[in-house]
């Protein structure tokens, strides 16, 4: 919320994207840290150095004023939040039982939630001066570096557990976007050549769908509070509150998406969750279009946060559903759709920004409707090709 709200006070729309670009495509060195951290058994040090970095990256950037420099220290914050999350994951499968993961990993994921909800309400404050408000996100990392230090399970206690299962497990367990680019480990880009496989179709129908809903999701967070100010006359204070509520609401949801796909079936579920991307949009876009009236006030927040909500669905589906797909190990299957993730984030951090600069930030939503249009597209052809193929299998039985 805080990045695109200082670089916007000085600079363009343009430099906006760029900064939060910066901020998303140093989360891509996390595999490399992760293998550095297991290498070298530096758990303790590269946990510790995360905060460290986000700390120095936080505490500088309303400092600065060049979009060279807001990109290095937004560079610096990423890299220490892929530091950080990468050694969380990786205390808790490396040093417990297996019979210990599920409940440790849930812990943590709804921790992780649970900060990001805080955040965005502290964020209704600090809007109003969001260098005051960089400078409490530098401050909050001593309890982190505090809480780690007192914490950290020994390296002679390190349980032993298979590479396989490690990297497995880290893809399967992933929530946020963060958490995705963390645990992508040991990616091989030879998985793209099983894709021209007739075999890997519907795979790849499920990847390029992700990817455009991911898309039509990405471009509204990536300038979010700029978008709400500029579009609906929103302040960051209450978009920032609208967030909140929303990833609120979708940490409880979380655990529902996995019950209820259960009952009702995974494509049925991901599908919801790409529809509710599609009414928010939809709705923000008939929204913009109009005066701003009472009637538009009110349900511009009920519309975004539709989109928050939907993370939950789209995320514990599109994870658990991909390696049915394939004939590919879970690993590169994940590897494949959090890759797509991580691109469509970058992607569109950049696009929103050239966008907003050149058009207007009202041809952002305008874009992020088409794409979620396409996904769907390709989604429902995923589909109604799964049933016909299940229909076929039943009747040859």
């Amino acid at each position: 919320m805080l990045l695109p709200l200082i670089v916007g006070q000085y600079q363009s729309a343009y430099a906006a994207g760029l900064v939060v670009a910066a901020f998303y495509f140093a989360q891509l060195f996390a595999p490399l840290i992760g293998q550095i951290t297991d290498r070298f058994q530096m758990h303790r040090f590269v946990y510790l150095a995360g905060y460290v970095l986000i700390g120095f990256g936080a505490l500088l950037f309303p400092f600065v004023s060049t979009t060279f420099l807001w990109m290095l220290m937004a560079f610096l914050i990423g890299l220490g939040i892929a530091a950080t999350n990468t050694v969380s994951g990786m205390y808790i499968v490396e040093f417990h039982d297996k019979s210990q993961w599920d409940a440790r990993m849930g812990f943590l994921q709804t921790t992780y939630g649970t900060g990001q909800f805080v955040g965005l309400l502290l964020a209704v404050a600090l809007v109003f001066s969001p260098a005051s408000g960089m400078v409490i996100c530098a401050v909050l990392m001593i309890p982190g570096v505090y809480f780690g230090i007192k914490g950290l399970p020994k390296i002679q206690n390190r349980s032993t557990v298979s590479k396989p299962i490690l990297a497995g497990y880290y893809r399967h367990h992933t929530r946020a976007l963060a958490s995705l680019l963390t645990y992508w480990q040991r990616f091989k880009f030879s998985s793209f050549k099983k894709l021209a496989s007739p075999r890997a179709y519907p795979f790849v129908f499920h990847i390029i769908g992700w990817f455009m809903i991911m898309m039509g999701n990405w471009l509204i967070y990536n300038l979010y509070p700029l978008f709400m100010l500029h579009v609906y006359d929103v302040h960051a204070s209450l978009s920032s509150l609208y967030y909140g509520i929303g990833a609120g609401i979708g940490i409880l949801a979380y655990p529902l998406a996995g019950t209820v796909a259960k009952k009702v079936g995974e494509m049925h579920v991901l599908l919801t969750g790409s529809f509710m991307c599609l009414v928010s949009l939809l709705g923000l876009t008939l929204l913009a279009l109009m005066s701003q009236t009472g009637v538009v006030v009110l349900l511009v927040p009920i519309f975004f946060i539709l989109l928050p909500i939907a993370w939950s669905p789209l995320i514990v589906i599109g994870l658990a559903i991909s390696p049915k797909l394939t004939d590919m190990a879970q690993g590169e299957s994940l590897g494949l759709l959090n890759g797509a993730t991580a691109l469509a984030s970058l992607i569109s951090a950049f696009v929103a920004g050239v966008i907003a600069s050149s058009i207007g930030y009202f041809w952002i939503v305008v874009l992020a409707l088409i794409f979620t249009i396409g996904g769907i597209f390709i989604q429902m052809k995923l589909y109604f090709g799964m049933k016909t193929k299940l229909a076929k299998i039943r009747a040859e039985k």
